[in-house]
């Protein structure tokens, strides 16, 4: 059934979803885009859809649809489009830092929707995956370094900076060494600046709670 994309579990397809706590805007995408999928009987299961309209906020998923402001005027966001965006190989432990398509407006986005759930079930049928290859550039970084076992923990929320693999989806190469990050850096969650982040071991991390 996979295989031929048959979907036989429409009422499922809402567990599917992973939206912020307490988000009546996320609810109302959530219901909008599950009227796309039945329209178009579209298959989800095994899938893990995120939908993140909050800055600040934190969504484990497969495929994630941001909202986001096309222009910031005084700090005030206007005009919103949707960006969808996909994990490392679908893995919803992943930072979901691959652009599937970016800037859609509200009317395009189920059918965007569509789409990356069909790139799901194509890599797993067959590989390589269909998403976009992310080029990483060469960097100078000496091997034994990206070996090491230190990373750099927010001491509020817990949020960790790997060097090793930096933050694509904020433009941080991997690579680039936590002294060489600006000095305007903050924690992507809690915003917490640069100076209160804590060095500390890999293999004695402290994990994230819920």
């Amino acid at each position: 059934m996979a295989k031929h994309q048959i979907n036989v579990r429409h009422a499922a397809n809402e567990l599917n979803f992973q939206v912020e706590d307490n988000c009546k805007e996320g609810l109302e995408l959530k219901n909008y885009l599950l009227k796309g999928l039945h329209a178009n009987d579209t298959r989800t299961f095994g899938i893990c859809i995120g939908i993140k309209t909050r800055k600040k906020s934190e969504v484990f998923s497969s495929i994630l649809v941001r909202k986001r402001p096309s222009i910031t005027i005084a700090g005030i966001g206007l005009f919103p489009v949707y960006d969808i965006l996909c994990s490392k190989n679908f893995n919803p432990n992943e930072r979901t830092g691959i652009i599937f398509s970016k800037g859609n407006s509200k009317f395009l986005l189920a059918e965007q929707l569509r789409r990356a759930i069909i790139s799901f079930y194509n890599y797993h049928q067959t590989l390589p995956s269909i998403l976009p290859k992310i080029e990483t550039p060469k960097n100078d970084t000496p091997e034994k370094f990206l070996k090491a076992s230190w990373l750099y923990q927010c001491p509020n929320c817990l949020t960790v900076y790997d060097e090793k693999t930096g933050e694509p989806e904020n433009k941080i190469l991997p690579g680039t060494l936590f002294e060489h990050l600006p000095t305007t850096y903050c924690c992507e969650l809690c915003e917490a600046p640069k100076e209160h982040f804590v060095k500390v071991d890999s293999s004695k991390v402290l994990s994230q709670t819920v």
